[in-house]
């Protein structure tokens, strides 16, 4: 099962691997909760629903986690990391709800991103698959890029 730590380890290991000195380092956003009400066992947000998605106006990456469960990494290279998200969950009566159309394997419980460069907005498609291809096994909700 990958976790967050293991997600920026693998996040760690591309930027060292694949990325050149003097480029502006990717950005990790705060740990947002999906639901105050709910002890995520293994971290301590920072941001709650409905505040705005970290790095929400930036391109990059997200992960969405199941408390210490990684359930899912997607990326937002032509739009906001923020619109990427808002596809996903919606407000109903005020709390968080999952969008139509989209089911997870356990509740989602919080949500952390990463941004590129604003002008290497493309960069996140590389992440992204990196990240996908290194934890392929231990991403339950991501089918896309798995069969590798």
């Amino acid at each position: 099962m990958a976790n967050l730590k293991k997600l920026q380890d693998t996040i760690n290991e591309y930027a060292k691997k694949y990325r050149k000195d003097g480029l502006e380092n990717l950005e990790q956003g705060e740990v947002y909760s999906l639901n105050k009400a709910v002890d995520i066992r293994s971290t301590t947000p920072s941001l709650f629903w409905p505040a705005t998605w970290p790095l929400s106006h930036r391109r990059g990456i997200y992960a969405i986690f199941s408390h210490e469960e990684l359930l899912y990494v997607g990326k937002a290279s032509q739009q906001a990391i923020g619109y990427r998200l808002s596809s996903y969950f919606k407000k109903v009566d005020g709390m968080c709800s999952i969008a139509q159309g989209h089911s997870w394997s356990s509740p989602p419980t919080h949500v952390v991103t990463w941004a590129v460069p604003d002008l290497m907005f493309f960069e996140a498609s590389a992440l992204e698959e990196y990240v996908i291809h290194q934890l392929k096994d231990e991403l339950p909700d991501n089918t896309v890029g798995k069969s590798s």
